[in-house]
């Protein structure tokens, strides 16, 4: 199976029944959360082929996964949301309109599930929904609120990622080719591509290993981004790279191809890499799927080439 139907059963199958009523759990310990956090990162790192060691900003964000704490908020929202709904006459509906009005009066118990949901609810700035229950007795109906809490999780968890991942310099071209908390766009070319699937894991493997500086042990040189220099400098691979390159004038139309090599070496690195920099947004789907494809095959090439020079650098940056 490739990367995104497995992504798929671990979002539809696996997170519903390792979750199974997280909504009644509470406030989870930062142990708690941070464990369950280590089971999707271990996930994510073994559907990808990633090294047990990558970050988790360019690891989950791949498979355009959410932190494991929003997907227990949603779920909280939801419940809340049928709670909101729930005949006046039902046992839980009774029990929650106590509870609830013990919190407006500030005698509530801090640790008690309804002040868990109504802080889940003002976490996500969703005030309306409360205001609007407790002054009209009114709630949305289920396809809408469930429309607006996803959005809402989506927004909050899209400006996290993000601002985790700008703080860390060694990330900065993995979020110029990953710049949106989505399934990346290699994982969905190797869904129509199923003969390149395990090509196309390799670019995105190299689009997500941190920037690190190191001895090449190939060529001796020195160098302060060891996948940049591996690709690009290394005059041990420069038959791989020139073949590489040659493949790329085939298939990009002439004008293209010039514009392309004019691109800062950055630049052309992250476009290797399936990244879309300001050339490549001009560049038509067809050949930017065409020169991906063809880029796969010689990556891969010129991966084996380096692989063990990759492993003699230890691309360990934390969680």
């Amino acid at each position: 199976m490739n990367s995104i139907t497995n992504t798929i059963i671990w979002k539809r199958i696996v997170l519903p029944t390792a979750l199974y009523l997280c909504e009644l759990w509470g406030q989870l310990t930062f142990a708690e959360t941070r464990m369950l956090a280590q089971t999707q990162r271990y996930f994510v790192r073994f559907v990808l082929g990633l090294d047990k060691r990558s970050p988790t900003d360019s690891c989950t964000s791949t498979v355009g996964l959410w932190y494991i704490q929003g997907l227990i908020d949603k779920f909280k929202l939801l419940f809340l949301g049928r709670l909101f709904r729930a005949n006046s006459n039902t046992t839980h509906k009774q029990l929650f309109t106590v509870r609830l009005n013990q919190l407006l009066l500030g005698e509530s118990d801090k640790r008690s599930i309804t002040y868990d949901l109504i802080k889940t609810l003002i976490k996500y700035a969703m005030h309306s929904f409360l205001e609007s229950y407790m002054d009209d007795l009114y709630i949305s109906d289920k396809k809408l609120s469930s429309k607006i809490v996803k959005q809402s999780i989506e927004i909050r968890e899209e400006n996290n990622w993000k601002s985790s991942i700008q703080s860390r310099p060694e990330l900065c071209r993995y979020y110029e080719i990953q710049n949106r908390l989505s399934i990346h766009r290699l994982l969905r070319l190797a869904v129509v591509y199923l003969h390149l699937n395990y090509k196309l894991l390799v670019m995105v493997k190299l689009g997500s290993i941190a920037i690190k500086d190191g001895q090449c042990s190939l060529c001796g040189c020195y160098s302060t981004d060891v996948v940049q220099h591996l690709i690009l400098y290394c005059e041990k691979l420069l038959d791989e790279r020139n073949n590489m390159f040659y493949r790329i004038v085939d298939v990009l139309p002439v004008q293209e191809s010039v514009r392309f090599f004019q691109q800062d070496d950055s630049d052309i690195i992250v476009a290797l890499l399936g990244g879309i920099t300001d050339f490549m947004q001009s560049v038509n789907s067809d050949n930017w799927r065409n020169m991906m494809c063809c880029l796969a095959d010689h990556k891969f090439h010129l991966y084996g080439k380096f692989k063990g020079e990759l492993s003699e650098h230890r691309f360990n940056f934390g969680h």
